[in-house]
């Protein structure tokens, strides 16, 4: 396979190039627009995102993010120190519609609503409206004014328990 047969995408730090085979298959799957998400039929990963794999000329798994490549087969390249948001929040969906190249902070920040922290809460709920009375500070290093629900951490406990068969630690609050 020749150069003319790639389009590279960036993977973490590395820019790789993509199989023909894979950016057929991520134009076969993907759309340019449209109000509805598509779904890729690619395995997804635990994160949400579908991926594409293959072994590369030496014998090596090689892999893609669907939405990358559904980007790259439509659009063409990733430009360095851009990455793509989901407009629609959907991990899976590989509509370009709904896809659009900004910073990593930027996409962080766009990202953050679904954080349970000070900055991403209202004032007066938490994101699945419980009251702001059952709240407990949970700094970290990196989130000095993180707050965390009671109501919600103590669902999420029973919800693994139910799943797990295994206790969760619990926090002392509330």
């Amino acid at each position: 396979m020749d150069s003319t047969d790639k389009k590279s995408a960036k993977r973490g730090r590395a820019t790789i190039d993509l199989p023909e085979r894979v950016l057929v298959r991520a134009r076969e799957e993907a759309v340019a627009s449209g109000s509805n998400c598509v779904l890729t039929a690619a395995p997804l990963m635990s994160e949400g995102y579908g991926r594409y794999r293959w072994r590369d000329s030496g014998g090596r798994t090689q892999q893609v993010l669907a939405h990358r490549a559904a980007w790259t087969a439509l659009r063409g390249t990733i430009p360095e120190g851009l990455t793509i948001h989901h407009q629609c929040h959907t991990r899976p969906c590989v509509n370009v519609g709904h896809m659009e190249l900004v910073p990593h902070a930027v996409n962080a920040r766009m990202n953050r609503p679904t954080l349970t922290d000070s900055a991403s809460i209202s004032a007066d709920r938490c994101v699945n409206g419980h009251d702001p009375r059952s709240w407990y500070a949970a700094p970290t290093a990196r989130h000095p004014g993180l707050h965390k629900c009671t109501v919600c951490n103590r669902e999420n406990a029973r919800r693994h328990e139910a799943k797990w068969g295994k206790r969760v630690r619990r926090c002392r609050a509330g």
